[in-house]
């Protein structure tokens, strides 16, 4: 079978075509534009499916390199902090510390309904762990303690944990948008902010392109400083990011422009997703058998009601809506899953700043190092 590996640039350019691929048709295709699916998920859903069915049918073998999705992750993340202000974070600590309470719960419920319903379901506990640790995040949690569970004389805890993460990002990227639809066609939401178009000079685009940089830079450094588990180049980024607004809205340093910011972020938001959703392997889904999968239909379910618990407690408003949509994705999947939903939805309903502030920082950080630890403490009831 002949393979071919493309470069990083040249999977940014197939990443780019995809992309556009995916907006055609959330235009063209009814049931993608009225369930907000995103259209980094169409494009790379169908690029994935394609170089599957490719390789299953040893045509050839793609390989890509997606190197530069952490630059663009770090992007999007540095365009959150450039948006927030002390009023943000002032007016937000209450949806923030709700919101990571909740994620909290499920990391607990998800692990518990592992242990408990694995002799009803009549399934191996190690099977069922690698199962709950495949949610919420599992890059740190498969470090730590997917070889331990292998260790347990169970060969397919590492198929089923990578099958778990693909089935699980490849549903939690499609639940989102037909939630916030139920809940804006039944609540009666209002709109979000609408941008108002500006033309685009290259003097101020390169200026604006220069501080992205320079705040990456110092991320990076940041990073390094404070340890890159706890403050990933992500996190680092929006503190980098955070404090440059507020400086320049105190001594107009720099004089920021919110649009040409916006502008990066989602372009840095969009390649990172179609990126993530073009190179998942399919092929790492047959290791999952129909018990595993009832055991994710449970979670799916648990999530989902709990995301609804969050809309209400909330408030029952826009604002409410997007933060509650933005759990499944990331509590069944990994972040971007998440990013994709917020970023279709605001797309159509003007920008929700509150929830793009909200929900990364708790669902693609935070969350990231209390995990493992929920974990630990689960692991002492079995």
């Amino acid at each position: 079978m002949y393979a071919v590996h493309l470069s990083s640039l040249e999977t940014l350019a197939v990443a780019t075509a995809l992309l556009l691929l995916g907006y055609y048709l959330t235009k063209k295709v009814r049931v993608f534009k009225i369930n907000y699916i995103p259209a980094p998920v169409i494009g790379g859903l169908l690029c994935a499916l394609t170089v599957f069915g490719l390789k299953s049918l040893e045509i050839i073998n793609i390989n890509f390199d997606i190197s530069l999705k952490p630059l663009f992750f770090a992007g999007f993340f540095a365009s959150i902090g450039f948006r927030t202000t002390s009023n943000m974070l002032r007016n937000n600590k209450t949806r923030l510390l709700l919101f990571l309470i909740f994620t909290v719960i499920v990391a607990f419920a998800q692990k518990i309904m592992a242990i408990y319903l694995a002799p009803i379901l009549e399934l191996d506990l190690i099977e069922s762990l690698a199962e709950s640790l495949a949610h919420m995040d599992g890059g740190m949690t498969k470090k730590l303690f997917v070889p331990a569970l292998a260790k347990h004389g169970i060969p397919a805890v590492k198929a089923i944990f990578k099958g778990v993460v693909i089935l699980s990002l490849t549903i939690s990227s499609l639940i989102g948008g037909p939630l916030f639809r139920y809940l804006k066609r039944k609540y009666n939401l209002g709109q979000g902010k609408k941008t108002q178009a500006h033309s685009l000079t290259p003097p101020l685009l390169l200026k604006h392109i220069t501080i992205y940089i320079i705040t990456l830079i110092l991320a990076t450094g940041l990073s390094k400083i404070l340890g890159g588990k706890l403050f990933p180049w992500h996190g680092s980024a929006l503190i980098i990011a955070s404090v440059w607004r507020n400086l320049d809205e105190k001594f107009e340093i720099s004089k920021l422009n919110m649009y040409y910011l916006n502008v990066l972020g989602n372009i840095s938001l969009s390649l990172c997703l179609i990126l993530v959703f073009m190179n998942i392997n399919f092929s790492l889904m047959q290791a999952l058998h129909f018990k595993i999968l009832i055991l994710t239909l449970f979670q799916i379910l648990l999530v989902i009601g709990i995301a609804v618990i969050i809309f209400k407690v909330l408030g029952n408003n826009l604002v409410a809506a997007l933060i509650a949509v933005g759990l499944p994705g990331f509590a069944l999947g990994l972040p971007p899953a998440t990013m994709s939903t917020l970023q279709s939805i605001q797309e159509d309903n003007g920008l929700v700043p509150e929830a793009t502030f909200v929900v990364p920082v708790v669902g693609a950080w935070w969350i990231l190092f209390i995990n493992p630890w929920v974990y630990q403490v689960v692991s002492k009831l079995i």
